[in-house]
């Protein structure tokens, strides 16, 4: 059970990098909204340090 939860983690935490880099390359397209990728990015780096913080602790609390 745990193993599958910490692989659903790595998944997460995997699209979560590829969101970030999206995000880099929209800013970069239209700098006008930079506040939206900034709180989205904001966002997406909360998650991904909760993902990254489930792998490592291997699912405890």
């Amino acid at each position: 059970m745990m193993d599958d939860e910490r692989r659903r983690a790595v998944l997460l935490a995997v699209a979560c990098l590829a969101i970030l880099i999206l995000l880099i390359v929209e800013c970069a397209i239209m700098p006008r909204m930079g506040w939206l990728w900034i709180v989205t990015a904001a966002l997406v780096l909360v998650l991904l340090a909760m993902c990254v913080r489930h792998i490592i602790r291997g699912g405890r609390k």
